[in-house]
């Protein structure tokens, strides 16, 4: 992260809110019972009409979830990759937090 984190920016929209439970109602129709175990398919029209399926694994189907949930409801996610080396300033501009107190 070269640029300072700032949440400020990155709060989602009312437009921005609508979209994500719009979306995260429509993956959660075509989730199965078992999503544990089971791909989503979904169909989507590009600018040209043209139908293209989507294929989304049960990992990203759940992480797409938990991400469109967090958005509708307002709140701001970060996301940040299990093992990654960060400084002290990173991690505590991502926790909104001053690093003495990190």
């Amino acid at each position: 992260m070269s640029q300072r984190f700032a949440a400020d920016h990155l709060l989602p929209t009312e437009h921005d809110q609508q979209s994500a439970n719009q979306l995260r109602k429509i993956l959660a129709s075509r989730m199965s019972d078992n999503e544990a175990i089971n791909d989503v398919k979904l169909t989507v029209l590009d600018s040209d009409r043209k139908p293209y399926e989507l294929i989304l694994s049960p990992l990203l189907s759940k992480l797409l979830i938990d991400l469109l949930r967090a958005v509708g409801s307002g709140s701001t996610m970060v996301s940040v990759p299990l093992g990654k080396k960060m400084s002290t300033q990173e991690a505590a501009d991502i926790l909104n937090v001053s690093r003495p107190y990190l």
